[in-house]
């Protein structure tokens, strides 16, 4: 077992014996008041909104339990093998042809349940404070629906090279990043981890070799695109056979093949079926 997963077990095991301290304390604390306590303040200070007194041991053992949980699966499901860079040659193009290539790629199933399961805890959670306070916490609704809307937003990209460069655009349409040909520097096909290298999953920021920016557009674990500008920023994003991505971005970015023209006598089209993430 690596220190890595010994201190995620670490981590769960202390936030379930928080948990089982925390509810077992708030109920010897809860016992000799009424069975309606106080759950909401208004900005003065002053009460203005009471609820049963279990509702703090429901959200004490929810929260817990929730946190114990993330940090098991993080020690329980294994790390992705290192896998090495990949500097692939550019393709071969005639005169006159072009090349363009794209994928999908969208988290995994796995991910988007552990989402799902945050919305129906959170909801839980805000219809409670709703109710206890007689509608004045409403504002509590707004965490599970921005869950799903970053579930829907980043949940799932299409992934796109040819001859005007890399765009990586949401499954909704939006949101959209692009490196126009012009502006690629180097580009490699990469092994990604997303907690190592960006903390997470999502639209992720990072600082790389030499102290320029990268963005990572982070799916699952596995391989995936790294594009380097001329300015050094980086712009990173997973997605399946990133080797021929980055390939035919390198053919356009280092002038490998003949100046794009009206018309289109010659077409190659590669990878055009999606992804799952891991």
């Amino acid at each position: 077992m690596t220190r890595a997963r010994r201190i995620a077990f670490w981590i769960a095991g202390a936030l379930l014996a928080l948990a089982v301290v925390g509810v077992v304390l708030a109920g010897v604390l809860l016992a000799p008041l009424d069975r309606q306590v106080v759950v909401h303040w208004d900005l003065a200070g002053e009460p203005d909104g009471w609820g049963p007194a279990w509702t703090y041991l429901v959200l004490i053992g929810v929260c817990g339990l929730l946190l114990a949980g993330i940090a098991l699966v993080f020690a329980l499901v294994p790390a992705p093998a290192a896998r090495p860079v990949v500097d692939p040659e550019p393709i071969e193009l005639a005169p006159g042809e072009l090349a363009a290539w794209s994928r999908r790629v969208h988290v995994s199933w796995g991910f988007i349940c552990a989402v799902l399961a945050a919305v129906a805890v959170t909801a839980a959670i805000a219809g409670l404070a709703i109710a206890a306070t007689s509608g004045r916490a409403w504002p509590a609704v707004l965490l599970p629906i921005l869950l799903l809307a970053a579930l829907g937003l980043t949940g799932g990209w299409r992934v796109s090279a040819g001859p005007t460069g890399l765009t990586v655009r949401g499954l909704l349409g939006v949101p959209v990043f692009r490196v126009r040909t012009r502006d690629i520097a180097d580009v490699v096909a990469v092994g990604v981890h997303p907690l190592r290298d960006f903390g997470g999953w999502g639209i992720r920021g990072a600082i790389a070799a030499g102290g320029h920016w990268c963005t990572g557009i982070v799916a699952r674990a596995g391989e995936g695109i790294r594009v380097t500008r001329v300015s050094g920023r980086q712009l990173v994003v997973t997605v399946d056979e990133a080797a021929l991505g980055a390939a035919v971005l390198k053919a356009y970015a280092q002038g490998s093949s003949a100046p794009v023209r009206s018309g289109r006598p010659g077409w190659r089209r590669g990878g055009d079926e999606g992804g799952e993430g891991e």
